[in-house]
Parts: structure tokens; sequence; C-alpha cells
């Protein structure tokens, strides 16, 4: 009786990892849900939390700022010793400057699929750009803004 049960217990195991192994990655796809409509010469600067650092010069003319290297002392005194922390990666979009975007990515994972939704908003809080990205790198992330970051030089 014990020997059956400690095979039965194997296969149910068996199983479990055969269905786990099961999952797979849907195909990459972007869904760009609010086109940009506004000139973006309008615009000096693009704030970042998490996605981009300054050396991120795909963007240019406008100049990528990260709550890190904008204000050092400010993030410092938010933060402390962390690496990273909520109040620290949000104090500059409480700063709202005419002549800023502010790019936000929310990342979510559904097995293992990875889901990204992209946006960029002025500092009224209206939104220029949406879009969802499902299993892509940032490149492809960026693809869309980077071109039309092309045209307007």
């Amino acid at each position: 009786m014990n020997k059956l049960f400690i095979f039965l217990f194997f296969i149910s195991f068996s199983a479990i990892g055969q269905t786990q192994n099961q999952i797979t990655l849907l195909p990459s796809k972007t869904e760009i849900k609010t086109p940009i409509t506004v000139d973006l010469n309008n615009y000096t600067h693009i704030v970042s939390s998490n996605l981009l650092n300054k050396n991120f010069n795909l963007f240019y003319p406008l100049k990528v700022i990260t709550p890190k290297t904008y204000d050092p002392k400010t993030y410092k005194k938010l933060c402390g010793k962390k690496w990273r922390c909520n109040e620290g990666d949000d104090y500059l979009f409480k700063i709202k400057n005419p002549k800023w975007l502010y790019m936000i990515e929310s990342t979510e994972t559904l097995e293992n699929n990875r889901i990204v939704i992209l946006i960029v908003k002025d500092y009224q809080n209206k939104i220029i750009y949406h879009a969802t990205h499902r299993n892509t790198g940032i490149i492809e992330r960026l693809k869309y803004f980077i071109q039309i970051m092309l045209q307007k030089q």
C-alpha cells in the first residue's frame, strides 16, 4: 500500500511538472493607444524614473533627466543609502515644468509573458503617448517615439 501511495505521489508531481513546461510565450506585440499628435519641439526634457538613464541619447534633442541625476542631494535626502525608493523616484514628477515630458512605465508579468505599458504625459498630466507592449525589448518599446523624434530634427 505504501509503495502504491509513493508511486501515485510521484506521478502527480510529474504531471504538474509537465503542465508547467507547456507554458509558452505569446508573440511580441505593440499596440499604440494614443499616438503622438503634439509638436515635440515645444519640449526640452523627458523625465524618467526607471526606464532610461541620462546616457540614453536616442531622444535628442530632448535631454533625459532622472531623479538621481537631476538633483542628487534631494534624491539622497529622500532615499538615504537605498539604491531606489518610491519617494526618490517620484519627486521629479511633482515638479510641473511646461517644457518637460514625463515618461511612466508599468510592468506586469503574466506567466512568462511581460506586459509593459508606456505612457508619456505633459506637465498638465495630459497623455500625449500611450502604448501597450507584450514581450518586447526597450528599443522596440521606444521605437515609435524615437521615430517621431528623428522626424522632428
